[in-house]
């Protein structure tokens, strides 16, 4: 058996399993009905032999023409939920930007002669901003990019709108401080008028009990 520190480096031997790699994909491997089997399903109509598997899809994948693009911000903790963060997908990398690098290298690698094309958009995890690139813009449609405003930035708003949704926040919290003012008197007036009733009864009863003597 392998030891805990191996076992941690091939995830018990379930590092390559598809989608991180091409494992599994083979006739015995698969089960029917679930992701794995469809993807089997689907290079098995062309490459017959899984002798041939490996090879065959290094061949055809260094054939395409390929570009791979990634955020210079996307650069957010996986292990803090940001992204997959099992044992698989950790051994690529703690970020997708880290990933996507590490990625490049491997290709390298593992296809000699074969050299990944691949650009940094300026950005994050938002696919708004992958459009808007330069590079994809250029490559697709022969044209420039452009400032990309995202919904839920306040960076590309212009002074104005951001006077207008500072001033509607401004009168959102006088308008609930004002309720709750007035709530809290109306409550502390209440709560004062029971009190005054209350010792009118107990004076009242005090007398009735004073007569009775």
């Amino acid at each position: 058996p392998e030891d805990d520190d191996n076992r941690l480096k091939t995830c018990g031997g379930k590092w390559d399993l598809y989608a991180f790699g091409i494992e599994g994909l083979d006739w015995d491997n698969t089960k029917p009905g679930t992701l794995r089997g469809d993807v089997a399903d689907y290079l098995h109509k062309y490459i017959k032999d899984d002798n041939l598997l490996d090879q065959t899809l290094k061949d055809r994948f260094a054939s395409k023409d390929l570009v791979f693009q990634f955020g210079d911000q996307d650069t957010k903790d996986c292990r803090k939920g940001e992204c997959a963060d099992d044992c698989a997908a950790m051994l690529e990398g703690n970020t997708r930007l880290q990933r996507g690098l590490n990625y490049m290298w491997y290709l390298k690698w593992a296809l000699p002669g074969y050299t990944p094309t691949y650009s940094v958009f300026k950005g994050g995890h938002r696919p708004e901003l992958f459009f808007a690139g330069e590079y994809f813009n250029k490559k697709a449609f022969d044209a420039g990019g452009w400032d990309e405003c995202l919904w839920d930035s306040l960076e590309c708003f212009s002074l104005l709108v951001k006077l207008l949704i500072g001033g509607a926040l401004f009168l959102g919290f006088c308008s609930s401080a004002g309720a709750y003012l007035c709530m809290k008197a109306h409550i502390n007036t209440h709560y004062i008028k029971i009190q005054h009733e209350n010792a009118s009864e107990l004076e009242a009863a005090l007398k009735l009990l004073v007569v009775r003597k």
